[in-house]
């Protein structure tokens, strides 16, 4: 009796270490949620000001203002891609489909 009577004791114990350690993996995963939740506000903030500047025409026809310009374009859609990657970015997506319509017809113009 006593034998079964310590592997109770000792099941009952292994459970609760294992519920705490449960229970601390599961706030590490919602505390990095919440972090990557507000890092994703802030690039799209950010992809939203990259793409208001980029919408302003250029009066400067230097090489290298065009090739600040294009530098500018890679690293909207690196930001465009990392919120893919790491998040729901399907309103963004929209967003930048209609971006990309402007861009082409800003083209077709010059």
């Amino acid at each position: 009796m006593s034998f079964w009577l310590f592997v109770s004791i000792f099941e009952l114990f292994i459970i609760f270490i294992l519920s705490f350690y449960v229970y601390l993996f599961a706030k590490r995963i919602l505390e990095t949620e919440e972090k990557i939740d507000s890092a994703m506000e802030v690039l799209e903030e950010k992809y939203k000001s990259i793409s208001a500047i980029l919408d302003r025409p250029v009066f400067f026809d230097s090489v290298e203002v065009r090739q600040v310009i294009n530098d500018i374009y890679k690293c909207q859609e690196s930001i465009y891609q990392i919120m893919l990657t790491v998040g729901n970015a399907v309103e963004i997506e929209e967003k930048n489909e209609e971006i990309n319509e402007g861009k082409e017809k800003d083209e077709e113009g010059e």
